[in-house]
């Protein structure tokens, strides 16, 4: 019988190294190693393309692996698993070895430290998951608690420097660093507007990681997949000696395919939980969709060329005064103690709401318009001249009056698409007509906060059947609902009612 041949993956910190490497192993490891990127192209970039005979999408190729001076394949820890079950069903036989220093006592538990603390089911199995495990990617709902997890191991692992790092700016400021601060105390924090450091806890915006000093001993990335973009991913890699832990509902959902690059910075999914899971641990409320038909006779994006996106949103969604008058009607169904959340895509959207539903409040990033832009939404009937500009102060404002239930009504951009609880939100109404798969599970997320009283969450989504386009991507929308094993509500002469098995 002949000898299996023998492969060693070296760790040095969160590189791995293949030792040794041939021509055979690199053919097996290449297209595991690598991923197409799907690049969308402007409208004028795209009409330039199309004149070439061109696609409408550009497939560009990455390679996460290097060949060293020794030839031997060096690559990011994070794909560990993935090279090991290669290689293996080749018939390799791989060996382990971790050249990294002892790590002393920095991991060990200090299980008094968390005691007064009530975890609920699922959670021990996460700071089991943590405890065990080098690296991993954990596949967690909205409503999970992500953030109280990450204190949970902050307390639990006292001697451990811990960094937290996401792209949410306001999620940031607004909801982790300050519940880690109570959980924790040694806890700064470093974006915009913020300069607190030399904590054992550091919170960090991803726009700011190139203060960092890569030094810490445990990573935690919220979000995961948006830091995945080529400007973090690029600055992630300078952590060294870090355990790595990416945390997200949704994982190898970027149609961009960049997802690939925090597998290798944060390894494989070591754990998952998914909706229906955590709807039966009473982690998250149930979650009913209705529809709502947009039959139009005339198609007001009917002119809009076929790769112009922008045009097609602009007609068809946001100054579309019948389809807003719908969801305007929907809206002011429910009574004035229902919490009610209108999510939109951009401010045009929200002013053209706005004027449909005079009494729900805007929110929008700071500064997100001039006094010219207001003068031309007051102009167009959207606002009245008293309208406030919102700045950081006020979003801010509206951002806790809206948790705490005082604010009852609001339309807002995509600020609070992610990372933002809102316990006694009852109600979500998504406007935005969008077609990504992340944002058809984050969005609806935002009802599925338990509170008392709370039996159920609402999502309204409206299918936009005077458009080909738009209506494709509403049934793609409902299909992800029927994966996240949703409740959906169609209108009888609805065909996504048979199709997808709710009749």
């Amino acid at each position: 019988m002949q000898k299996k041949k023998t492969v060693v993956l070296q760790k040095h910190g969160n590189m791995m190294v293949v030792n040794p490497t041939n021509d055979e192993i690199f053919n097996l490891l290449k297209p595991v190693l690598s991923f197409t990127e799907k690049v969308t192209h402007r409208a004028e970039a795209l009409r330039e393309r199309k004149m070439q005979g061109l696609g409408q999408f550009e497939q560009v190729e990455h390679t996460l692996l290097e060949i060293d001076y020794k030839e031997r394949i060096a690559t990011m820890f994070g794909f560990w698993k993935l090279i090991r079950d290669t290689l293996k069903r080749s018939g390799y036989e791989v060996k382990f070895k971790d050249f990294s220093p002892d790590p002393g006592d920095t991991f060990k538990p200090y299980w008094k430290n968390i005691s007064q603390y009530d975890l609920r089911e699922g959670q021990p199995e996460f700071v089991k998951k943590v405890l065990t495990n080098r690296c991993g990617r954990i596949d967690c709902p909205t409503g999970f608690g992500k953030s109280f997890m990450i204190g949970i191991i902050a307390a639990l692992l006292p001697k451990a420097r811990i960094d937290v790092i996401t792209t949410k700016l306001s999620v940031l400021r607004e909801r982790i660093y300050p519940e880690l601060q109570h959980m924790v105390g040694d806890v700064g924090i470093v974006c915009t507007g913020k300069n607190i450091r030399n904590k054992r806890v550091m919170c960090w915006s991803a726009r700011s990681l190139h203060k960092a000093e890569a030094d810490a001993d445990i990573v935690f990335g919220d979000e995961c997949h948006e830091l995945a973009a080529d400007s973090a991913a690029a600055q992630l890699v300078r952590w060294q000696k870090s355990r790595n832990f990416g945390l997200s509902a949704s994982h190898n959902m970027r149609y961009d395919g960049k997802d690939h690059r925090m597998h290798g910075v944060f390894g494989p999914i070591i754990y998952k939980v998914s909706y229906s899971e955590a709807e039966a641990a009473n982690l998250v409320v149930p979650i009913r969709c209705k529809w709502s038909s947009v039959n139009l006779d005339v198609n007001p994006a009917s002119r809009v060329d076929s790769g112009d996106s922008v045009g097609l949103k602009r007609h068809g969604i946001w100054r579309n005064d019948y389809r807003n008058a719908i969801i305007a009607e929907d809206a002011r169904s429910y009574d004035k103690d229902t919490q009610v959340l209108i999510v939109v895509e951009t401010i045009e959207h929200a002013m053209n709401l706005k004027k449909h539903l005079p009494e729900f409040t805007l929110v929008y990033r700071e500064n997100g318009i001039l006094e010219r832009d207001k003068q031309k939404f007051v102009k167009q009937g959207c606002i009245k001249p008293s309208e406030p500009i919102v700045d950081m102060d006020l979003r801010q404002k509206r951002t806790k009056d809206f948790e705490s239930g005082k604010l009852k009504k609001a339309i807002v951009t995509s600020i609070w698409n992610v990372g933002v609880s809102f316990n006694k939100l009852q109600v979500l109404m998504r406007a935005e007509g969008s077609s990504s798969s992340i944002n058809d599970v984050q969005i609806p997320g935002r009802v599925s906060r338990i509170h008392d009283g709370k039996e159920y969450g609402v999502v309204h989504d409206y299918l936009d059947q005077f458009d080909a386009r738009l209506a494709r991507r509403a049934s793609k929308r409902a299909t992800n609902y029927k994966q996240m094993r949703w409740d959906q509500d169609f209108p009888d002469t609805s065909p996504l009612k048979k199709k997808l098995g709710y009749e």
